[in-house]
């Protein structure tokens, strides 16, 4: 019979991968694919080690994880590896060892590399692939492992840390989950929940590989404070003000979440400056600028929301409870003179008044009731209602803020979050989103495109809380209608192509190419309490460095990552093929490209070496073959003629 041998990173178990409620998939974890015999040993093949170096220069992270895997059986076994990634990560290299040899993977179209991948495997020739389920969800198989060996998986990969409230987090995920696990939703979503990683499950029984994380700051500015979130008992060495070291040791205690460190720079600054990057072919920069300080509560700015809350049959019950409760709570922090609507979508769009009108306590109270009167029907396209709260928003000063409250099941074109992002310099766009089953790739996408943050919630408990934390992020504009000039800097594929507003203790963040810097400063304007805004830094200060060559995948990885969302919300072949290209030309892996690596080495190679690494004791004692013997006295027949060369020019 067939048996899929599942091991996790915190545990090694055996079973089939089964529905239940409420429980998390754990990572990583393996499936052993080969027809095994009843009687074989899940403990033959196992996980020994994960080990993660964490290399953070500023605002850029670079990551390299090391996973060994050890074969104790008598069997040649082909295995599946799961594992989770940060959505913000662009990985841009992988390579496999086998007995002792390198082989570097490359890049490859997804379904060719799959092609090359199955056709070593059916060689008999060890292999690994390595491809992108979701955008944080990835899939390593590794063919042929041979019986008493092991095989060395590695990969790298880069992103760029951007504060929240001041505090700069690295986050080394380790769970997959949670997904969706009624019957219903696993039908349209493989990652279901899996009762082998239930904590309290008899399964868990057996040896637990090793785990390592050491990571190294270079902060570039004075670092004011540091600590492990995940291990808070984890020592943390000063080597200067600007530099520090950490390491989680192998036996450091086991972590059933993810891995998060986070520090905080000195007087609460944010690294602001300018990383240019000089290619064979482009150059990149990253622009990063602190936000202007935050105001006093009589300071803010003037502010317009309009918030369009999805009426539709699935958002009945708790997530339209949860939608006024939310709204009551944000109207509720405004001032006098600030301003709101609601608009209600479902299959049409039904706006509360023709125009914004005053946040009082009369206003809001009417609005509560006329969403309650409200029965949706129909389907539910967010494009209309997004094109008419933009016609009631005045582009004057004012700070502007479209909130969508939604389950995500809805349909968004890809001209809505076009749309978004065509806008952002004239409204400021964050999604809410609201229910048990709330699709978070429309909620994301739609985030993405209006560079916010997705808040998704799916109990009531948890809602009010997000609640919370979204008030204190949307009420808070520190600088509106923002302008950035380039002067002396001819610059192209800049991302975003417009900038939102800027919000208390985030930054602005820009990444894209240059192709000349000529006495060149980077200027932005706009507007805050206290009037005009206006900055301006010499882009001179900054000199291109080898150092930021991350800036190559980084910007590749945030341009792919659009065309990703347009791609979900409506799939086209162009945008496929435009995707493909890119990870093809940047070496990253996407949902369209994949890496994937051969040991082309003749089996009699990776025999020898494989037995020279078991028994390195009796290598010395080994009798060389025929054709060795031939080298071994072609070699010392020049040795020999050297030396006689040698002194007779010196007795001369």
């Amino acid at each position: 019979m067939k048996l899929n041998a599942l091991f996790f990173s915190l545990l090694l178990s055996v079973g089939n991968v089964l529905l239940a409620q409420d429980q998390t998939t754990e990572s990583p974890y393996f499936f052993v694919d080969n027809e095994l015999p009843e009687n074989f040993n899940p403990q033959s093949f196992a996980l020994i080690n994960s080990k993660v170096d964490v290399s953070i220069a500023g605002v850029i992270a670079e990551v390299s994880v090391e996973q060994r895997y050890r074969n104790e059986s008598d069997l040649t076994l082909d295995t599946r590896y799961v594992f989770p990634g940060s959505t913000q990560s662009a990985i841009y290299a992988m390579e496999m060892e086998v007995n002792g040899a390198i082989i570097q993977a490359t890049i490859k179209e997804k379904q060719q590399a799959k092609e090359i991948f199955e056709t070593a495997k059916e060689a008999g020739k060890s292999a690994s692939l390595l491809e992108q389920h979701r955008p944080n969800v990835f899939e390593m198989s590794v063919a042929n492992i041979k019986a008493k060996s092991e095989i060395v998986v590695r990969f790298k990969y880069t992103e760029v840390l951007i504060p929240t409230n001041k505090t700069y987090e690295f986050v080394f995920p380790t769970l997959v989950g949670p997904r969706y696990a009624t019957a219903e939703m696993a039908s349209k979503d493989p990652w279901v929940a899996n009762p082998y990683t239930n904590p309290e499950s008899a399964e868990r029984t057996f040896a637990e590989p090793t785990f390592s994380m050491n990571v190294k700051l270079n902060a570039g500015m004075k670092i004011n404070q540091a600590f492990w979130l995940s291990h808070p008992n984890t020592s943390i060495q000063y080597e200067s003000e600007n530099e520090l070291s950490t390491v989680i040791p192998e036996n450091a205690a086991k972590n059933n979440g993810d891995y998060i460190f986070r520090y905080q720079l000195s007087g609460d600054n944010i690294a602001s400056g300018l990383l240019l990057f000089e290619g064979d072919e482009e150059n990149y920069f990253l622009y990063t600028m602190q936000p202007p300080a935050r105001p006093a509560a009589k300071a803010t700015p003037p502010r317009d929301y309009i918030f369009i809350v999805d009426v539709s049959g699935s958002m009945n019950g708790f997530p339209i409870e949860v939608s006024k409760k939310l709204m009551r709570s944000l109207l509720s922090g405004l001032n006098a003179e600030d301003r709101f609507n609601v608009l209600l979508f479902a299959g049409s769009s039904e706006v509360y008044s023709e125009e914004l009108v005053s946040a009082n306590s009369n206003e809001i109270n009417k609005a509560i009731r006329f969403i309650e009167e409200q029965n949706g029907s129909g389907g539910t396209e967010v494009l209309p209602a997004l094109e008419r709260a933009l016609d009631m928003l005045e582009d004057n000063g004012r700070s502007s803020t479209v909130v969508i409250a939604t389950d995500g099941l809805v349909t968004v074109e890809r001209e809505a979050i076009a749309l978004i992002e065509d806008n952002l310099g004239k409204a400021n766009f964050f999604p809410f989103g609201i229910g048990t089953s709330s699709n978070r790739y429309i909620i994301e996408a739609m985030a993405h495109a209006g560079m916010s943050e997705p808040f998704i919630c799916t109990t009531e408990a948890e809602a009010l809380k997000k609640a919370k934390e979204f008030q204190q992020l949307i009420l808070n504009p520190v600088l509106t209608d923002i302008r950035i000039q380039f002067d002396g800097m001819k610059v192209y594929d800049v991302i975003p192509k417009n900038s939102p507003d800027l919000f208390a203790d985030k930054p602005l963040v820009l990444f894209g190419k240059y192709k000349s810097i000529n006495d060149a400063s980077i200027t932005v304007k706009g507007k805050n309490a206290d009037g005009k805004f206006n900055e301006t830094i010499d882009v001179s200060a900054a000199n291109p460095s080898i150092e930021n060559q991350s800036l190559r995948y980084l910007w590749a990885r945030q341009k792919i990552k659009m065309l990703a969302d347009y791609n979900r919300a409506e799939p086209d072949e162009e945008l496929k093929e435009e995707i493909t290209d890119l990870g093809l030309k940047y070496s990253l892996l996407t949902e369209f490209t994949s890496f994937v690596a051969v040991d082309e080495r003749p089996e009699q190679v990776v025999e020898r070496m494989k037995n020279t690494q078991q028994s390195p004791s009796s290598s010395s004692g080994s009798v060389p073959e025929p054709h060795e013997w031939s080298l071994i006295i072609v070699g010392l027949l020049v040795l020999a003629f050297l030396l006689i060369s040698r002194f007779s020019i010196f007795s001369k």
